[in-house]
């Protein structure tokens, strides 16, 4: 049971992608595009150097499961693009439909094969990362 959370990890995610744009809302798009520009490539490291410090930590701890075995996000995040094939191949299709910057906090409404979701993000050492995303929505 513990292998499909990886997987949900990945899944929850595709509502969200971003296009490219101007300021700070643009560097926010610019970020949910490097995301699913990995998801699409299946790159676990560009996937896990999107995310913020605590949702890698988010997501490595729910791949862990019951084996008691520490895992990073970037093993995680491989075993569950593994898993996927060319499900994700279209992942660069999504559009960010609004961005809400407030501060070092931002919320990205995207659309993906017709089916909005919303993203949250924040800077962290200056650069905008995804902060925000539920593993267990599936």
């Amino acid at each position: 049971m513990s292998r499909l959370v990886p997987l949900a990890a990945v899944l929850c995610l595709l509502p969200a992608l971003g296009a490219c744009g101007s300021g700070e809302e643009g560097d926010v798009k610019s970020a949910v595009d490097r995301l699913y520009a990995g998801f699409a490539e299946r790159d676990a490291a560009k996937v896990c150097g999107s995310l913020t410090r605590a949702q890698q930590q988010r997501v490595a701890k729910g791949g862990s499961g019951n084996s008691g075995r520490s895992q990073s996000c970037r093993q995680v995040m491989g075993f569950a693009l593994g898993f996927v094939g060319d499900a994700l191949k279209d992942a660069k299709k999504a559009k960010v439909r609004k961005v809400e910057v407030d501060g070092s906090r931002a919320m990205a409404t995207v659309d993906y094969k017709g089916k909005p979701g919303r993203l949250g993000l924040a800077k962290e050492n200056g650069d905008w990362k995804v902060a925000d995303f539920d593993l267990n929505k599936l």
